[in-house]
């Protein structure tokens, strides 16, 4: 399964990766944002959402950039990972962090009355 582009001059089926990045990265994360906003007490956690928002991106881009050709002037870098992958890494971890510190500053805030 695959597709040939033409303007990569070799004539090999690739995969169309913009399909999976509308899949995983816009169809995927508004469903599960929405259920998770929707179904779960997670918008009382100021800032939870969006920090799950920030890793799942993060994650789908890791996962998307297996089937993408990587960037001709950058290639393979560190352990043959792209660099889409190695910037997914630090999404992945701000992600968990601006996560914690909504469940954090949930725990922590005093009630004004």
């Amino acid at each position: 399964m695959g597709m040939v582009f033409p303007e990569s001059g070799d004539n090999l089926l690739r995969h169309p990766s913009q399909l999976y990045e509308a899949l995983f990265e816009g169809l995927l994360l508004f469903a599960v944002a929405n259920s998770l906003f929707f179904l779960t007490r997670i918008r009382l956690y100021h800032g939870a959402l969006t920090g799950i928002a920030v890793m799942w991106y993060g994650i789908a881009r890791f996962f998307v950039e297996f089937f993408r050709e990587p960037d001709y002037q950058i290639g393979y870098l560190w352990l043959d990972l792209t660099m889409g992958q190695l910037l997914s890494i630090p999404m992945v971890l701000l992600g968990m962090l601006v996560y914690l510190g909504a469940l954090n500053l949930k725990f922590n805030t005093k009630s004004v009355t």
